[in-house]
This record gives structure tokens, sequence and C-alpha cells, in this order.
């Protein structure tokens, strides 16, 4: 799951890289760059090396000041670089904390932790998904009609984004089938 996901990283990079001018120096640059934290990736995990660790930190600054630069240029919708900064942050957090921690992994898999640890971790949840977990906690098991209740403003396709982002990281079980389906915590 965590080659997946950097895969995937890489490959929203090269999309959006795609609507560039077709000449641009800087779509060969943060692509190079992305290639380079992909590869750092996979080769620091579980655990990177200081050297390592070193370069993916350096490498992922000089990918979020390259995104500022093409940000101003309004060659791409602005949301496309504020997700991609979001995740690269997310990385940089993950090898900063990748050595103070006794059991030490940069894995943004869940299956490596223990089931706490998980929710502990945070996995940059959002306020919303934490409010998720409080309900689940409190009621048990609930449906996605119920958190429409709370959450009035979200529409229902996001609560059930919200609910497999929260599944893909084993925080939460999906039981049932279509109106029958109910989530509760997986810990």
């Amino acid at each position: 799951m965590y080659k997946e996901y950097c895969l995937k990283l890489t490959l929203a990079i090269y999309r959006v890289t795609a609507r560039f001018p077709k000449d641009e120096p800087l779509k060969n640059k943060i692509r190079e760059k992305a290639n380079e934290v992909l590869v750092g990736l996979i080769l620091a995990n579980p655990c990177p090396s200081p050297l390592i660790k070193k370069k993916l930190l350096k490498d992922t600054e000089i990918l979020d000041n390259y995104f500022q630069i093409a940000q101003n240029q309004n060659w791409v919708d602005s949301r496309n670089f504020l997700f991609l900064e979001k995740e690269y942050d997310r990385i940089k957090n993950r090898v900063e904390e990748a050595d103070q921690t006794p059991q030490s992994s940069l894995s943004l898999a869940a299956g490596r932790m223990d089931k706490t640890d998980r929710v502990n971790r945070a996995y940059a949840l959002l306020p919303r998904h934490k409010r998720i977990l409080e309900i689940l906690r409190e009621k048990g098991k609930a449906q996605v009609h119920d958190f429409q209740k709370i959450f009035p403003e979200i529409t229902k396709r996001t609560l059930r984004r919200d609910f497999e982002f929260l599944l893909h990281q084993n925080i939460i079980k999906r039981n049932g089938e279509k109106n029958n389906t109910f989530y509760k915590l997986a810990i």
C-alpha cells in the first residue's frame, strides 16, 4: 500500500504538469524531483538512514518551492497544487518523525502499526474525520445518513469518501450492504 501511495502521488504530479506549456522547463524539474522523492521514499521504507532522510527533506522542500512558482503562473487550477503541497507536507512530516519514535516507520499504510497507534498518529485526519470517529466511539455503529444529520453542509458523496479513507486506513470497518451498511471502529 505504501509503494502504491507514493506511485499514485508521483502520477498525480505528471497529470498536473501535463497541463503546463509544452516546452516549460519547470515541468521537467518538478517531474524529476518527484521521481527522486519517490525513489527516496521507497529506499527509506521502513526507516530512512540519516543521509536519505536529509535528501528527502531537501527534495520535498524544493518541490514545495516549485509548486509555488508554478501556482503563480496560473497554468493549472491552484487546488491541484494545494493537494500536492498537503500530501508532500504529510510525507515531510513522516520523514521528520521517522527516527523520533522507538518503532520508527515511514509507512503511510496502516497495517504496520498497532490499532491504537493508527488512531493516535491520526494520518492527517480532517477535523470531520476525527468527529466521525468520536461519534462511532459513542454510538458503536452508524450509517451515512446518520452523519448527514450531523454534517448537513457535507454531501453524502463526500461522507462516503471520508468513510472510504478511514476504511483504507483500517481505522473503521464496514458491515452490511446497500441501505443496510453500517460503520464501526476497527479497534
